[in-house]
């Protein structure tokens, strides 16, 4: 029984670099856009793309079609909890359990609360806000899902010209939690990773993807800013935040890389 037919959806920073690495190794996928702005981009890459909005649009319902789904589709701070049962509903809807062999999502580091020091999957405390509603989707899912599905946690994403940190706090003033530690990760680490679990056929983990280096905000963008011949952001003595570091230890020790691009 084949086990390569891929469902992505969401083709942006992480699903278009990740729509590519799979068809690079091998897998026939097809990409799950909202609407028509990228096709012409995946056309000329001769990946194959549904247009259907998850969530608004009717359900994909060819069952048989997918062996793999990854869920590459930020919720958005802004989704009420509407519009998130919504997502959730079309993609049980058009991905039943009995038809689907693995499931791969990602999520984010937003599901760790500030304040706990350095933090690992075991984490049991829930977050409030937008993190809250980030855990309540990893949990409906897994409801679905079970023992097929596998999150990625992701920290901050960097990479391309899409993202460059140095870009991000360029010339602010008077910026809080100088001395809060970062947590990035490349793009393409991100994408290493993810391939990685589906290559080994990873199934029913939780997996922190976070660089393993964590410098301070101040250090960080006042060299990243420097890097790109921008003005430094200024920071003041206020700390809002309460330092939080993520572990990206069993990231390494479940999938046998390392971290390979730099923050």
């Amino acid at each position: 029984m084949s086990t390569n037919r891929v469902c992505l959806l969401g083709g942006g920073f992480i699903g278009r670099p990740l729509a590519i690495a799979f068809q690079n190794s091998g897998y026939d996928v097809t990409v799950v856009l909202k609407s028509h702005l990228r096709h012409n981009d995946f056309s000329k890459l001769g990946i194959k793309t549904i247009i259907s909005e998850v969530g608004k649009s009717s359900p994909i319902t060819d069952f048989g079609k997918f062996d793999i789904l990854v869920v590459a589709y930020p919720i958005g701070r802004l989704a009420s909890r509407q519009e998130l049962m919504d997502q959730i509903n079309w993609i049980g809807l058009g991905f039943p359990k009995d038809c689907i062999h693995r499931v791969f999502l990602t999520s984010s580091i937003s599901v760790y609360p500030d304040g706990l020091g350095c933090v690992d999957e075991l984490c049991t405390i829930r977050p409030e806000g937008y993190g809250a509603a980030q855990l309540g989707y990893e949990e409906a899912l897994s409801q679905i899902y079970g023992a097929k599905l596998t999150i990625f946690r992701l920290a901050g994403l960097v990479g391309s010209d899409e993202r460059l940190p140095g870009s991000f706090l360029a010339g602010k003033q008077h910026v809080p939690n100088a001395l809060s530690p970062v947590n990035m990760v490349h793009q393409q680490d991100v994408v290493r990773f993810i391939m990685a679990a589906v290559i080994q056929r990873i199934q029913n983990e939780v997996i922190n993807i976070c660089y393993p280096s964590h410098p301070t905000r101040f250090d960080y963008y006042t060299l990243a800013a420097k890097a790109l011949g921008y003005v430094p952001p200024t920071f003041s003595s206020e700390q809002i935040k309460k330092p939080r570091v993520i572990s990206s230890n069993k990231s390494i020790e479940i999938l046998g890389l390392s971290y390979e691009f730099m923050i």
